[in-house]
């Protein structure tokens, strides 16, 4: 069967005795997207973890405009979220509604929104995550009209944290002891972690599955 380029795939083994250690301190395993070269969503926030893990996501985006960017603040939208695609484009009307995506779709192109509105707005991205869509980027600074090139990258940042939750945003310097997966050339990777039972969010992560006495958990 032909590979769904489309689709991506994470897998996480985490070692029994860090998995305790995780879920005594409520650390949950929290993921955020690079768009534009930036990180400031956290795309999901995973705390029923178990030894191995599997993480779909997909190349489907939702472009929506919001009145905030708050540090620490769910994403709220402001306008309606309209599903794009890379390689189309979209306009933001001077009233602030968002028309249909038009064009082709390019992977290898960003999206472009045409924004037309008269006041300061942020502009929020949604991905697709197992078959449900949750916010991925928001601008952290308001834009004003112009043209506004958005490229996801199948760049993703991995890290436990204990007080985040799905579509909260944040600076890229709160992100800690993290690591940074490339999907550019491949649609499945494949991470372990293990940490001390002390200090379970300071672990190492490796790449492969994770081998327990010689054996792949």
């Amino acid at each position: 069967m032909p590979e769904n380029k489309d689709r991506l795939t994470l897998t996480v083994y985490v070692s029994p005795e860090t998995l305790i250690a995780l879920k005594e301190k409520k650390y949950k395993l929290c993921m955020a997207v690079e768009v534009n070269g930036k990180s400031t969503v956290v795309f999901q926030t995973v705390s029923k973890l178990l030894i191995h893990n599997e993480f779909e996501f997909e190349d489907r985006y939702r472009v929506f405009g919001t009145n905030t960017f708050k540090d620490g603040a769910l994403v709220e939208a402001s306008t309606r979220k309209v599903p794009i695609l890379l390689g189309q484009e979209i306009t933001l009307s001077p009233e602030g509604v968002l028309g249909p995506a038009s064009g082709t779709m390019d992977s290898a192109k960003p999206f472009i929104v045409h924004n037309h509105y008269t006041e300061p707005i942020h502009l929020g991205i949604d991905a697709l995550f197992g078959g449900e869509y949750s916010s991925i980027y928001v601008t952290e600074e308001a834009i004003l009209r112009g043209d506004i090139v958005c490229l996801p990258a199948r760049k993703l940042l991995i890290w436990f944290e204990q007080n985040l939750e799905t579509n909260t945003m944040i600076s890229h310097a709160r992100i800690t002891n993290c690591m940074r997966l490339d999907f550019s050339k491949t649609s499945h990777i494949t991470v372990n972690y293990k940490a001390p039972k002390d200090a379970p969010a300071d672990g190492i992560w490796s790449y492969g599955p994770l081998m327990v006495h010689g054996q792949t958990a």
